[in-house]
């Protein structure tokens, strides 16, 4: 698909291809996010912004707005934090960030709501693989999400399908191949 887009966008001339953008940016306040960080570069993007507005609706997939807890919609929150990393490429503290808040809500979600499914541990699991996988190539942000990811470790004690159990392998496995200390270990 993405070679069909291009042979198609090679052919046009320039105020052509302004115009497909602009009506890109119309259509979607993520394209003009999209485009406005990919134009401007990163000292001119308002990460806080998007980081706000990103969290803002993965909490929204597991509690109302006044923060009781709802019927997750993991698929939704985990296609906020994939379409948020992509805008983000490059910002790894940032979309680690992103990553280990969606584990953090979906265990405390889990912690007020009750135990889950195999699935929503799952996720959770997987997301926090993904969080390790996104600072491998920085191990020394291990240190930035530290006070995070102890919380994730307390706040799991007790829940079920061997949840704690499998964050503490990963962890210990990432610390072991990056040489740094296990925030796991009490």
């Amino acid at each position: 698909m993405a070679k069909q887009i291009r042979s198609l966008l090679a052919d046009l001339q320039r105020d052509e291809l302004l115009e497909i953008i602009n009506e890109l940016c119309k259509l979607s306040k993520k394209n003009k996010q999209f485009v406005e960080v990919f134009v401007q570069g990163s000292d001119a993007v308002d990460y806080s912004s998007i980081m706000e507005g990103a969290k803002k609706k993965i909490y929204g997939k597991f509690f109302t707005p006044s923060g009781n807890p709802r019927t997750p919609k993991l698929g939704e929150a985990r296609k906020i934090v994939n379409e948020t990393a992509k805008m983000l490429k490059g910002q790894t503290a940032l979309i680690a960030e992103l990553k280990l808040y969606f584990v953090t809500v979906g265990t405390d979600f889990t912690e007020q709501f009750g135990d889950m499914y195999e699935g929503f541990y799952n996720s959770m699991e997987s997301m926090f693989e993904s969080f390790l996988k996104e600072i491998a190539a920085k191990p020394e942000l291990v240190e930035t999400f530290m006070d995070d990811v102890q919380e994730i470790h307390r706040t799991s004690r007790m829940m079920g399908w061997g949840y704690q159990d499998q964050l503490e392998g990963m962890m210990e496995d990432f610390c072991r191949q990056h040489g740094v200390t296990n925030p796991f270990i009490r």
